[in-house]
């Protein structure tokens, strides 16, 4: 039987929970809006996966579910 390749992205977003708000980051979102795709940089572990959740939460705003 063969294996499935693994996915190389996270593809279900993490809960919320006690996430911390990051307002200033949250403007440079809402600002990149009318993009197509904005391109988050920073090393692991810096919260780039939990400032896009929080920000996605805070704005009601859908994520695409494959």
């Amino acid at each position: 039987m063969a294996q499935r390749p693994q996915p190389i992205a996270k593809l279900v977003r993490p809960a919320v929970g006690d996430l911390l708000a990051r307002e200033r980051l949250f403007d440079l979102l809402d600002a990149a809006g009318a993009a197509t795709a904005v391109w988050l940089a920073a090393p692991g572990g810096a919260g780039k996966t939990a400032v896009v959740t929080t920000w996605l939460e805070a704005r009601g705003r859908p994520a695409r579910r494959r």
